[in-house]
């Protein structure tokens, strides 16, 4: 049994892996009796579930067959399809093809703070830190830029308005 491991997918996302298979022999090479189980993956070109059994034909000397197979789930778990073939090449008569996919929720982020309010006289410097937990199951990539420019246009904006209101 030959398997392909997806890459772990959030819950109601698709995940995908394509694959081809080369007839590299000198005559022709027939897929027949090809069965598949397992819910939650479809085929591009193929049905994968519809049409069962179904064949193919790959020419000799370089035929192609090119698919793509696709996973989604709206639950959380690992899933598993199956498909399984029988050839007319006497060195791999049947094989089985497991692929395995697993769903999880999304990341669940928290923050041990959900704003910051400083102000700070010339000359100050405050030091403060952010918490950041994730509750979910699937990995959380976060990243945080602050680019000077717009912190000291910001200020400047401040300081010009202040100026510039009208005092009683």
């Amino acid at each position: 049994v030959d398997t392909i491991h997806l890459k772990n997918t959030i819950v109601g996302d698709t995940n995908w892996v394509s694959f081809g298979i080369i007839n590299y022999g000198g005559d022709t090479l027939k897929f027949s009796n090809i069965t598949t189980s397992g819910a939650n993956f479809w085929g591009a070109t193929t049905s994968l579930t519809e049409i069962q059994p179904w064949s193919f034909t790959l020419e000799a000397n370089g035929g192609v067959f090119k698919d793509s197979i696709y996973f989604s789930s709206q639950s959380s778990g690992t899933f598993e399809h199956s498909i399984v073939y029988s050839t007319n090449d006497p060195d791999f008569p049947s094989k089985t093809l497991l692929i395995i996919a697993k769903a999880q929720d999304p990341p669940e982020m928290t923050l041990s703070k959900s704003s910051y309010n400083i102000t700070l006289d010339a000359g100050d410097n405050v030091e403060d830190q952010l918490g950041v937990d994730n509750s979910g199951e699937a990995d959380l990539e976060l990243s945080f830029s602050f680019e000077a420019d717009t912190v000291a246009q910001q200020a400047k904006s401040k300081k010009v308005n202040q100026i510039g209101r009208a005092h009683a």
